[in-house]
């Protein structure tokens, strides 16, 4: 079952009237980042759900200032993702459109089916609040820096394990920079990833606006627009457990 709620479709239908996390006192045009999210939607999907191949992320609610830091890497280029260099041309995303789509991005609230992960959860709980929850917070739902010295960090509640398999081993190997994560992961073993993945999957696993279903789920939108709390039945795809794939 998958249900459009209220938010939802306020943001997709007046931006103008929801605004993002920590744009209350910015000049945050909605309108042009849900424009700008147009393009991106080609492989992060339409509503910012990515995919469960974990071969793009889910972007939908991330916290803003993750979403900005990331795509000024990409823009000045100090982190290189070739799929991404193309919509980050210098030229053609400003400052302006980078906090729009940013703002955007962080303001929707979707129902996301995360995929099964066999592991030990108690021991993912123990090792996340360990060595993880002091910057992506207790529950791995992210925390925005309010200072310099303040730890922050990406949501990780809710992101498809597969992708967060691949940045870990991006870190590992030295394909992606960032100091405390490439020496955390170079410490961090099959087992213990697979576990904190397990746990992580608990705080956020749900039937929801699954990749298999938003395409429908567009189709379908207008039909809904008259009821804001009507529900789309759509099937879910069957869970299987899966384990991430071998760090090398």
């Amino acid at each position: 079952m998958i249900k459009i709620t209220a938010v939802l479709l306020l943001v997709l239908l007046h931006p103008s009237a929801v605004m993002a996390q920590g744009a209350e006192d910015e000049d945050v045009d909605l309108y042009n980042g849900r424009d700008i999210n147009g393009v991106c939607a080609a492989c992060h999907g339409e509503l910012g759900q990515g995919s469960k191949n974990g071969e793009y992320p889910r972007l939908a609610g991330q916290i803003r200032s993750i979403l900005l830091r990331q795509l000024y890497s990409f823009r000045d280029r100090k982190r290189i993702n070739l799929p991404m260099i193309p919509y980050t041309d210098p030229r053609e995303l400003s400052d302006e459109d980078i906090l729009d789509v940013a703002s955007y991005l962080s303001s929707l609230r979707i129902d996301v089916t995360i995929p099964y992960v066999e592991g030990d959860v108690a021991a993912g709980k123990k090792f996340f609040a360990s060595e993880c929850g002091s910057c992506h917070g207790a529950e791995g739902r992210g925390k925005e820096r309010e200072g310099e010295s303040e730890k922050f960090g990406p949501a990780l509640t809710g992101q498809y394990p597969l992708y967060l398999t691949r940045q870990i081993a991006n870190f590992k190997t030295g394909k992606r920079h960032h100091e405390e994560m490439e020496e955390t992961a170079r410490d961090l073993t099959e087992e213990e990833l697979t576990n904190i993945l397990a746990y992580l999957v608990t705080l956020e696993r749900h039937p929801g606006l699954a990749e298999e279903v938003a395409q429908e789920t567009q189709k379908r939108f207008k039909s809904i627009l008259g009821s804001l709390n009507q529900t789309i039945e759509a099937p879910i795809p069957e869970e299987k457990p899966l384990a991430p794939p071998p760090l090398e």
